[in-house]
């Protein structure tokens, strides 16, 4: 039985990578919680794909793409929409398993929720997933993926990135942000249940004495959410 060094070696080697890569997911939603696949939708859906994978496509003098060797992660997701673009006929689009040329093709790791419609070969989902990867093998790499991630992360939760589609950004650049934010959040609130209790009452001029509520004090001392990228 493989210990955790074990395991993180060999997964290594398999991919023939020299350190942990960056890993996320999107799940894309539509606003109005309806088919996330109408013209429109999949157009941000689309853009922002092409946002991700434009970042990650970069090479080295060795000629391997940052997300090398999982460039093809998103490749079903993508025949999909050349089927439904093209109107083609020939295909048999199925969920969770759709043909290509004779050949099965598991695609339920794209779409949740999805049915083919009665009657057609038209598929719909409430969801559309994609995957990403990068090696992060260079000082660059981890910097461009970093600051990809991060910025979308922050016009995906703020909602403006589309008016169509809302984007749940999830990975490990994220969760080890979020997870800095968090320490420092939890920090900042033991310092005020500390001192509070002692900035309850205020000195006035007069030399009397005026009791403040606490929660009163809470608002005027805590500081406004930090958003610190790492």
């Amino acid at each position: 039985m493989l210990d955790v060094s074990s395991e993180s070696r060999v997964y290594l080697e398999f991919h023939n990578l020299t350190s942990f890569p960056r890993r996320a997911f999107v799940i894309f939603t539509a606003k109005d919680g309806g088919d996330i696949l109408r013209d429109g939708y999949i157009d941000e859906v689309l853009r922002f794909d092409n946002i991700m994978t434009t970042s990650l496509a970069d090479k080295t003098e060795t000629n391997e793409r940052s997300c090398h060797p999982l460039c093809d992660l998103n490749k079903p997701f993508h025949m999909v929409m050349k089927v439904l673009r093209s109107n083609e006929t020939s295909t048999g689009l199925g969920y969770p398993e759709s043909t290509f040329y004779d050949t099965p093709l598991f695609i339920g790791m794209h779409f949740h929720d999805a049915r083919i419609t009665s009657g057609t070969k038209r598929l719909e989902a409430r969801s559309a997933i994609l995957w990403y990867f990068s090696r992060v093998d260079t000082p660059e790499r981890k910097q461009t993926y970093k600051e990809t991630t991060l910025n979308l992360f922050r016009v995906s939760n703020d909602g403006s990135f589309s008016d169509l589609i809302d984007v749940h950004l999830f990975g490990d650049e994220i969760a080890n942000s979020e997870m800095v934010r968090g320490a420092i959040e939890y920090i900042n609130a033991c310092i005020l249940i500390i001192f509070v209790p002692g900035w309850s009452t205020i000195d006035e001029r007069s030399g009397t004495r005026k009791k403040i509520p606490s929660p009163i004090i809470c608002h005027i001392y805590m500081p406004m959410p930090i958003h610190t990228p790492i």
